[in-house]
């Protein structure tokens, strides 16, 4: 089976330094690798102001509560590495600043370069898994719609945040039947 699985917290590609990322979809992945799936992520890379970042470097902690996860260093662009057998593609995303909604361009463009990577790589996912809200729900509900596959989430107890950051779609995007 060819899994996508899409979340905005991963391992980062070795020598990055990273504050608070997940190894929880790691393990996941790696062991659906094991059971021969083939698995590709997509990390949507948070970026904020540069001046968030610079903060990030002197008080990483203080920043990481509000971010979920935050790199010291900006990423100017993407790029692709493999985990223990897992391919990821790492895109950078930009908003002002951390709990606000991301633009639809910033979607539109986050969805065009999904498709033109999994394009390019010859890849026909069979299930698409979401890991958090802002903005993996709103990309991966697209997603399914484009390739026409089932589409499952993980949410982390945060349904006033969804209902706060689409509050005239949320429901479209959680209600949507699995196939």
């Amino acid at each position: 089976m060819n899994i996508l699985l899409i979340t905005q917290v991963y391992p980062d590609e070795k020598g990055t330094k990273t504050i608070r990322s997940s190894s929880v979809c790691h393990y996941w992945t790696k062991e659906w690798v094991k059971m021969g799936h083939q698995v590709h992520v997509i990390y949507l890379y948070p970026q904020y102001s540069t001046i968030l970042h610079k903060i990030a470097e002197f008080c990483p902690n203080y920043i990481a509560q509000f971010t979920n996860g935050t790199l010291t260093k900006r990423l100017n662009h993407s790029l692709s590495y493999e985990l223990d057998g897992v391919s990821i593609h790492k895109i950078p995303m930009y908003k002002p600043i951390p709990k606000i909604r991301y633009s639809k361009g910033i979607i539109n463009g986050l969805i065009d370069e999904i498709k033109s990577y999994l394009s390019q790589g010859n890849i026909f996912p069979d299930i698409i898994l979401g890991h958090f809200d802002n903005p993996v729900l709103e990309v991966a509900s697209k997603c399914k719609f484009i390739f026409n596959v089932p589409f499952a989430f993980v949410l982390h107890g945060y349904p006033s945040d969804i209902k706060r950051l689409y509050p005239n779609s949320y429901k479209a995007f959680i209600s949507v039947p699995l196939k």
